[in-house]
This record gives structure tokens, C-alpha cells and sequence, in this order.
């Protein structure tokens, strides 16, 4: 396995080169991870070509791949992104971290981190969103169903009931799926009209989402129920059985299976462009007694708040001490004291 990987991998570093050539073109990595219910084998992601960027990457199932893969990638390309969310576990070593292994192995080509996970959901809640928008229609009121109700399945439900959607969860463990539903009722904002309920074969569904592992017959039931405007989305790798595509197809109902790429494109533009860049706010204490201090902290009565304590050119207020802000103030003179410091 060993050697195919490093085989794979150079192969693809070698592509990418080639077709950057000459041009000032960048290239980006990911090295993602999943939970599996075996232990499966790495595979390559398709090059994507954005802007000045080509994209491409490998899912991984093992430390043992992060290792020969992180070795081969450094210095070859020039970003790499890596999964940071501890999901993975092999059936035959264990738990593995990618994130601590990049920062270890890691030296020359730049690193940034992302969630995979969390790109799924909102990737998930796009595309519905985008679908129904098409045909001037939105999310509430619809009747959504989540089979599978682990990380994903649990989150894209938060959203969607946020967003109007009825939801209901269906699981293998109908005690869990009952537990969920509750927590989510009881954490979503008191507002929202709609609600998380349990699998009901009963209930019309607008859009089916399927978000477990691998594919399950127990699922023929909620195919074969589906009116045929229903969309249906497979976000795992193979949830339908080669039996439900077919009354699928019968049936005429759109089937997708998601694409997170468009998400995980435009979280690379803004990673690399700075624009999603938390920069910790600071400040700076003057010498009549108080401070400058940027948006985001919590000053002291009579500290003065201005978008950037280095060059200053817009004072928002003066902190009244309580947590908020005055804002009937003698900006000219204020400013005179700080270019005075």
C-alpha cells in the first residue's frame, strides 16, 4: 500500500507542476480524513482549476499514509491544507491525529487548517437552499428528513429547522434520533416555529438527506414514499443501493450526491487572501491614564475604541465602563491627544 501511495502521490505533484509550467499559478493540497466503518485505502481528489490556484488532494486512513504523504508534499507544492477535526480512526491502528502530524513534518510549503465536517453541512445547506431558490420557493415550512444522525446529520439538522424547515431524524438507534431531535429543540432559538421530530413513514417528504455511511435497505421504505418532485442528496460515499437508484429513476426523482469543492474553493480564496483571518484585537496605554484599544475588547470607563491602534483613523466611542459605548464626543480633540502619545 505503501509504495502505491507514494507512487500516487508523486504522480499527482508531478501533474500539477506540469501544468502550472511557466505561470505564476499556485498549487494547493489538501490531505483530508474520515470515519470509515473498515480500514479503507486512500484516494486522490480530482485537480480543480480556480483563479490563479490548482487544487487537488488525498483523504487519507491512516497516520502511516499522513506520514509518507506529508513528506512527499512539502516543498512541492506551495500550500497545504489539512483536515483538523479528530474523526478518524483506523481498525487496525487506531486513532490518528493529521493535524499534530502536519505541524511535525511540515517545514516549507505554507500550512492552513480546515473542517471537514463543518464544509459538509454548509455545502448541504447551500445547495438546498440554492435548489429551492431556483424555483422561487424557500426552506419554510418544507418537510426535510435526516437519515444518519452522527456529526453531520445532527448539525445540518440545527440549520435547517433555523432556517423554517421541518425536520425529522431517522436512525438505526431510534432512541438516539429521539434524543437529538429534543436536544435541538431545546437549543434552537424559542422563535422558531418549526421542530425536530423522529422518522414518520406517514410524513410527505420535500428533501431527503442521507448522511450514514454506507448503503442501507432499510432505506427502500422512505424511496418508495417519495413523491416525484422530491430531491434526494447522498452525502456519503454510496448511501443508495444499486435497488433504490433504480425506483430513483422510476420515479423521476432528482438524486444528487453532494460536492463540498465549490465551498472548500472559496474557503481556500479567503484563507489565502487574509479575508478570514481573525487578527486578535489590541491595545495600548496612553500616558494621561488610558487606553487605545481596537474593536473586540472590553475597556475600562473613559478608554478610547479605534479601528486600529498603530494608525487610527476612525474613534468609534469612548467605553462608558458598563460594556458600551459613548459616542457624543469631541472626536478632534481626542485625536489630537492620541497623535500627541
Amino acid at each position: 500500500m505503501e509504495n502505491d501511495l507514494r507512487q500516487s502521490i508523486n504522480n499527482r505533484i508531478q501533474e500539477l507542476i506540469s501544468l502550472k509550467g511557466n505561470s505564476d499559478k499556485k498549487i494547493v493540497f489538501s490531505v483530508g480524513n474520515t470515519r470509515v466503518p473498515d480500514s479503507s485505502s486512500y484516494y486522490i481528489t480530482p485537480i480543480r482549476f480556480i483563479d490563479n490556484l490548482l487544487i487537488s488532494g488525498v483523504v487519507l486512513f491512516s497516520e502511516t499514509e499522513g506520514s509518507v504523504v506529508f513528506k512527499l508534499l512539502d516543498g512541492n507544492v506551495d500550500f497545504i491544507f489539512v483536515d483538523c477535526e479528530k474523526k478518524s480512526k483506523n481498525t487496525q491502528r487506531g486513532f490518528f491525529n493529521l493535524e499534530r502530524l502536519s505541524v511535525e513534518l511540515i517545514v516549507k510549503s505554507k500550512l492552513f487548517f480546515y473542517k471537514g465536517n463543518d464544509l459538509t453541512v454548509d455545502s448541504i445547506d447551500s445547495f438546498i437552499f440554492q435548489f429551492y431558490k431556483s424555483s422561487k420557493q424557500l426552506l419554510g415550512g418544507k418537510n426535510i428528513l435526516v437519515v444518519g444522525v452522527g456529526n453531520v446529520g445532527f448539525k445540518i439538522a440545527l440549520k435547517l429547522v433555523e432556517r423554517g424547515a421541518n425536520v425529522f431524524l431517522k436512525s438505526r438507534d431510534h432512541e438516539k434520533a429521539k434524543l437529538l431531535a429534543d436536544t435541538i429543540n431545546l437549543i434552537k432559538p424559542s422563535e422558531t416555529i418549526s421542530r425536530v421530530q423522529s422518522y414518520s413513514i406517514e410524513v410527505d417528504y420535500d428533501t431527503v438527506i442521507l448522511s450514514h455511511l454506507k448503503p442501507l435497505t432499510d432505506n427502500d421504505n422512505v424511496v418508495k414514499s417519495l413523491h416525484s418532485r422530491a430531491l434526494i442528496i447522498d452525502v456519503g460515499k454510496g448511501c443508495l443501493t444499486s435497488h433504490q437508484i433504480e425506483i430513483l429513476h422510476d420515479k423521476n426523482i432528482l438524486s444528487f450526491r453532494l460536492d463540498i469543492g465549490e465551498t472548500f474553493q472559496n474557503q481556500i480564496k479567503l484563507t489565502l487572501s487574509g479575508n478570514n483571518k481573525f487578527n486578535i484585537p489590541k491595545s495600548k496605554l496612553l500616558s494621561v491614564g488610558y487606553s487605545i484599544i481596537e474593536p473586540g475588547i472590553i475597556g475600562k470607563e473613559n478608554d478610547i475604541v479605534v479601528d486600529s491602534i498603530e494608525h487610527p483613523k476612525v474613534i468609534y466611542g469612548i467605553c462608558n465602563g458598563i460594556g458600551g459605548l459613548t459616542t457624543n464626543i469631541a472626536r478632534a480633540e481626542i485625536f489630537k491627544q492620541i497623535w500627541n502619545e
